[in-house]
């Protein structure tokens, strides 16, 4: 029922007699629902002209979260089981866009920050828990998208040291994320730059960011 509404949602498409019976049960059982179905419910409330509902079912989401700065925020509740198929990574995803369809981008932060988490010290154990991620992490657009757009084309500077010595940086037009979402590649061929020692990165916008350095050598 709420897989069929969000998708209705999704597509942009109107309403029949039907989907509208189903979205007034959406309304009556709203207590009901896991906690994915409840995220799908925010989205599907909002964009259908029952915005106190969203913002009720959206207040009732975040009450069964918990976060800590370590963590992030995350769901404390059976409603958003472990199971075979990571249910709880497709929840948490739900959820971000749920907080991004309303812009709540504070607490979206914070259970993104789980979300990486998760992939650091654990794993997104299933291709579709994988795909969720991605799609919640990196996906851009406005709010009708859904999604709040982590790779943003914001700036980010780097400066390269042997030791105490600057032997390379990025000029400002360089700093610019590109489509490739934040992957940068710069080549060396001084051996000051290439007996490079530290490499510091420098990012100027608020938020949350993530991200690794590798180096790759030929003779």
């Amino acid at each position: 029922c709420m897989r069929y509404l969000y998708l209705l949602t999704l597509m942009g498409l109107k309403f029949d007699d039907d989907a509208q019976y189903l979205l007034n049960r959406a309304v009556a059982l709203r207590h009901e629902l896991t906690m994915y179905g409840k995220a799908l419910s925010v989205i599907i409330f909002d964009r259908n002209g029952k915005s106190a509902e969203a913002a009720i079912a959206l207040k009732s989401l975040k009450e069964h979260t918990v976060s800590s700065p370590e963590k992030g925020r995350y769901f404390d509740t059976p409603r958003a089981e472990w199971s075979w198929h990571s249910y709880r990574i497709p929840s948490q995803c739900a959820a971000i866009e749920a907080l991004h369809a309303m812009n709540d981008e504070a607490t979206a932060s914070e259970m993104r920050l789980w979300l990486l988490q998760a992939k650091r010290t654990q794993m997104w154990e299933t291709s579709r828990a994988s795909a969720d991620a991605v799609y919640a992490l990196l996906a851009t657009g406005g709010k009708q998208q859904g999604v709040m757009p982590l790779a943003e084309k914001t700036p980010v500077y780097y400066t390269l040291y042997n030791h105490n010595k600057v032997v390379g940086f990025n000029a400002e037009s360089q700093s610019r994320m590109p489509q490739t979402v934040g992957y940068f590649k710069q080549t060396y061929t001084d051996a000051s730059a290439t007996g490079a020692t530290t490499v510091r990165l420098d990012k100027r916008t608020d938020g949350l960011s993530w991200g690794s350095v590798y180096a790759t050598f030929s003779a």
